[in-house]
């Protein structure tokens, strides 16, 4: 188990000399895009920004029950785009998102 710079912990699922990548899941991305009130262009565009990411992978990644085995540059993206606005991914026992408080 790995701490979360966000107060949170997560699983750490990969490694490379300079990221961590955490699993994602379909649950926890539909909640964390629900938690913001976004859309999928929305949070496909805001996504882009970083990495390219359409709305229907956005669409289907939601739609996966368990983790989203995709290409690990979308996917960090997706985290990136995330966490910049506040959302703290949780993987312990249960997965879930939610919104860091500021202190």
């Amino acid at each position: 188990m790995t701490v979360n710079p966000f107060g949170g912990s997560f699983s750490q699922t990969a490694k490379s000399e300079d990221a961590v990548i955490i699993e994602l899941q379909g649950e926890q991305l539909r909640a964390a895009r629900a938690l913001l009130r976004w859309s999928q262009q929305r949070l496909a565009e805001e996504t882009s920004r970083i990495h390219p990411v359409s709305a229907d992978t956005i669409k289907r990644w939601e739609g996966i029950d368990g983790a989203i085995n995709a290409t690990s540059a979308g996917v960090a993206a997706v985290i990136r785009t995330l966490q910049a606005q506040g959302i703290e991914l949780l993987n312990d026992d249960s997965p879930g998102a939610r919104i860091r408080r500021s202190k």
